[in-house]
């Protein structure tokens, strides 16, 4: 049953993506943990994305959609989904990304279990166009100190996986 304050907001910025948006979505709604909210901000889309979003957020209440009239920047558009979070734990998905069912209950239990752990990214794998996935070279566990962890997290700044 999902509670009145959600504890995990996922931020779906959107852009023309009638062709994935709804899987997204759905993702997120299939979720074993379901003490969620999902922010989704339309960047004023001029596909069938706005009528799609509008269908799931007037089915379930955990979803909050917002078109953004005129566009926002890109960057603004994700800044937009954070800034509106109410949960103590964020989590972005663009509309072309989606997530398997157990995701967040397992990013949960390992932030409430673990207090010095301020972030937790499951492993990602991209799609090939002929379906085949890639393991993200971005998915690895930054360990010890601050300044290696940041080079780390910068090796391949075109591996955005974390985000």
């Amino acid at each position: 049953m999902t509670s009145a304050t959600p504890r995990v907001s996922v931020g779906m910025p959107v852009f023309n993506l009638e062709a994935c948006v709804a899987r997204a979505i759905e993702s997120v709604l299939a979720q074993t943990f379901d003490e969620l909210e999902l922010i989704v901000s339309d960047n004023g889309s001029t596909d069938g994305t706005e009528a799609i979003c509008r269908r799931y957020a007037a089915r379930d209440a955990r979803i909050r959609y917002t078109r953004q009239a005129p566009a926002i920047s890109g960057f603004d558009n994700f800044r937009y989904v954070l800034d509106a979070a109410r949960a103590p734990y964020f989590m972005w998905l663009p509309a072309d990304d989606f997530v398997l069912p157990g995701l967040l209950g397992r990013a949960v239990a390992v932030l409430d279990a673990r207090p010095d752990v301020v972030s937790c990214v499951p492993r990602v794998e991209f799609l090939e166009r002929d379906g085949t996935p890639r393991r993200a070279p971005g998915t690895f566990a930054l360990m010890g100190a601050l300044d290696d962890n940041l080079r780390l997290f910068l090796r391949d700044p075109m591996d955005n996986s974390r985000f």
